[in-house]
């Protein structure tokens, strides 16, 4: 504490108001009058107010003053660690002191105020627009100085002391040193320079910077401590505003003088803050820091407005070329669209002529196809000469391999035509198994192969067909290409999905080769081009059903290590259902028990049939239309045991017409076996419902007679009228 005395001469007792002013005082500011209390900043023993940062008018009652001499005593009461001081005082009237009190007031506490307020705002501001622009760094650290500064001087004016020293003031220290910092960087990111090596040291002494402080105070007292710090911070500056005046002399942009103004006025002001600081004699004079602050600020943040603007312009200058160029490009892409949609519709007209020749003249080209294959199996129950037999057998691998083709042809043309429809149900996945087993078994055991088929009681949802299709295709290939070890067929579960995976012992494929396998007529292993071997079309029609289905295939393979295909599908709940499956009933039939109606147009598919038929012991009664079918039943005087017809016959009549007018003859449940040619499905709206079982020509008679045995009735039962569309192996739905 310290006591300062004071006179004042009063000759004649005023008649108005005096005051004492005192434009800066310390932190505790107790006034007395000719001995008498006339005012104090705090009461005694209580809290020091905030009278650091703001000048203070005490009222003189006229009472405590007489005429003459007026001595008055003013005790002043520091904090530790704080800096202290009485500036000049002042006595007059109170209303001439009030002026210069309010003055001192706007200048020395609400400026301050006002300005960090407004400097806070301004930096909120940026940090916006950098919101909108996160590749420009400037605005950022301009924003976050901007805050940092507004935050600083509003707490030292308006909460001043409102911690315990030393904190508060290494918390003032660190924030000045904070804001300059950013504004060193500030600069140079302004101005495209970059001081890697300077830029680290300075980040790490704004972070280190309270550190250091609280590191000094047992040597030093904070107000030292904080002086030498800010010196360094001062050093600091220089780099910078160096390489800013450089730009500004080099490029003579305003943004670089203007920045080289503001940064050596700021520098300049610091300077003389720093001195005031440690100056007893400086103690009242007003700090000019935050209005170098201003300056700066003020400056940069019109630079960095009229940058923003600037970028905004071209923009909109970049917006407006793109939307001429996008004009542009939509017209040019219109007409392209045109001409594509255009090119899209002669492509499906070719396609749906393709689709529709190859669905008109698939009859036309199966009939001499399905006849050549009764034939040779004709010639084959009567011819039993090795070398006939030979022959024959021969010409069934020809009649064979041209089935394969045909149908594989035909099979891609319908995909490709999305006329190959789906219908998901749910069945046990078992039923395909055996299905694989009986059919490919042999084919293995003639290889010396092992054929394993893992039994499974999952149940998927798929389209059986399709399905059992897929699978057919990667048995055939695998015994195909295995000459050694075997071939593992199984069903995994994994998560939620069922996998369907057929392994080998095979060849293997090379890693480029797991893909193209895919592609139509791509054949490996197949150089001299043996269409025995098929047309390479059986994976690509198997990629196709897969993408129909919406599943997944994958191929995993290395030479000499065999292969792996698997089919991801659905797993579905298991349910239980009657053994629909019957065994094939393959044998001779009882010679001359069973009678057939045949009804077929073409004089050489007939003849063929005949011979065939009337080989395995059946009587045949054939005919060119209802008419003539009829008159050969009553010729014979029997009612047939089954119907076999040609679904198109001459005229506008058809096999399924003609069945049911048989049915109304002889009996409702007489089985009945539709032969075709067709492979549109508006060719066959009226088989759609499946009210006869449809085979698709050519038809290998071994299939043919499976398919009669498992119509006719076993002895002394009904006939099992089947509802459903048979198809060749290797054909797709019909349907």
């Amino acid at each position: 504490a310290a006591w300062y005395r004071f006179r004042a001469d009063v000759s004649v007792l005023p008649g108005e108001v005096h005051a004492l002013y005192v434009p800066r005082g310390g932190d505790r500011l107790t006034v007395f009058v000719n001995g008498r209390l006339v005012g104090s900043t705090a009461e005694p023993g209580g809290e020091a107010m905030n009278t650091w940062k703001r000048p203070l008018l005490f009222t003189l009652p006229p009472a405590a003053l007489v005429a003459g001499e007026n001595v008055i005593h003013i005790r002043l009461e520091g904090v530790k660690e704080h800096y202290s001081g009485l500036s000049q005082v002042a006595f007059g009237p109170q209303a001439a002191l009030r002026d210069a009190y309010w003055q001192r007031l706007t200048l020395q506490s609400m400026g301050p105020v006002g300005l960090a307020a407004a400097l806070g705002l301004l930096g909120i501001f940026f940090l916006l627009l950098w919101s909108r622009r996160r590749d420009d760094s400037t605005y950022a650290l301009f924003g976050v100085a901007s805050i940092v500064w507004g935050v600083r001087n509003v707490m030292d004016v308006l909460f001043h002391l409102a911690l315990p020293q030393p904190h508060w003031e290494i918390a003032k220290t660190a924030l000045y040193f904070l804001f300059v910092g950013l504004l060193c960087l500030f600069c140079l990111r302004f101005v495209g320079a970059a001081l890697p090596r300077y830029e680290r040291l300075l980040r790490g002494a704004m972070a280190a910077s309270p550190l250091v402080l609280y590191a000094l105070l047992p040597w030093v007292s904070v107000l030292t401590s904080s002086r030498i710090v800010l010196l360094v911070m001062l050093g600091f500056v220089v780099p910078p505003l160096l390489v800013v005046t450089y730009k500004a002399l080099r490029e003579r942009s305003l943004g670089a003088v203007l920045i080289t103004l503001a940064g050596v006025v700021a520098f300049a002001f610091g300077i003389y803050d720093w001195a005031a600081v440690g100056s007893p004699g400086m103690f009242d004079s007003v700090r000019l820091v935050p209005y170098a602050a201003l300056f700066f600020t003020t400056a940069v943040g019109w630079l960095l407005a009229h940058r923003f603007l600037q970028a905004y312009q071209r923009i909109e200058q970049m917006n407006v070329a793109l939307d001429e160029r996008v004009a542009l490009k939509s017209a040019a892409l219109l007409h392209n669209m045109e001409k594509l949609e255009q090119a899209k519709a002669e492509a499906e007209a070719a396609n749906a002529a393709k689709s529709r020749f190859l669905a008109a003249a698939s009859h036309d080209l199966r009939q001499p196809l399905h006849a050549l294959g009764l034939f040779a199996a004709e010639l084959a129950a009567r011819e039993r000469t090795p070398g006939n037999q030979t022959l024959v057998a021969r010409i069934g691998q020809s009649v064979h391999a041209l089935d394969t083709m045909f149908n594989e042809l035909l099979d891609l043309s319908q995909l490709d035509a999305g006329k190959v429809k789906v219908a998901l149900r749910h069945f046990p996945v078992q039923e395909i198994f055996d299905r694989l087993m009986t059919d490919f078994l042999p084919r293995a055991l003639e290889k010396g192969l092992q054929l394993r088929i893992r039994p499974t009681r999952h149940w998927c949802e798929s389209d059986p067909i399709h399905l059992e299709r897929i699978l057919r295709n990667f048995v055939s290939n695998a015994i195909r290409y295995t000459s050694r070890g075997g071939v593992l067929v199984a069903c995994r579960i994994r998560g939620k999905r069922l996998w369907l995976e057929v392994r080998d012992t095979g060849v293997g494929l090379a890693e480029d080769n797991c893909e193209k396998i895919f592609e139509e007529y791509y054949q490996l292993a197949n150089p001299e081009r043996d269409r025995n071997k098929g047309l390479g079309l059986g994976l690509a029609i198997v990629k196709r059903l897969a993408d129909l289905l919406g599943e997944r295939l994958v191929v995993k393979s290395a030479p000499g290590r065999g292969s792996l295909f698997a089919l991801r599908t659905r797993q579905a709940p298991a349910a239980v259902s009657e053994d629909a499956a019957t065994a094939n009933r393959q044998a001779d039939f009882a010679q001359g028990r069973h009678l057939v109606a045949l009804v077929e147009d073409d004089r050489l598919v007939s003849m063929a049939m005949e011979g065939l038929l009337a080989e395995r012991g059946f009587v045949v009664a054939a005919g060119a239309s209802y008419a003539e079918t009829q008159a050969a039943l009553r010729a014979l005087g029997r009612a047939p045991d089954i119907v076999i017809a040609d679904y198109r016959l001459r005229g506008d009549e058809t096999g399924v017409a003609v069945a049911r007018r048989l049915r109304q003859d002889y009996a409702a449940n007489l089985p009945v076996l539709l032969l075709t040619g067709e492979s549109a499905p508006e060719d066959m709206a009226d088989v759609a419902a499946g009210e006869f079982p449809v085979l698709r020509k050519p038809v290998r008679p071994e299939r043919l007679f499976d398919e009669i045995a498992n119509l006719l009735p076993p002895a002394g039962g009904n006939p099992r009228q089947l509802l459903r569309v048979v198809v060749p192996e290797g054909n797709s739905r019909g349907m």
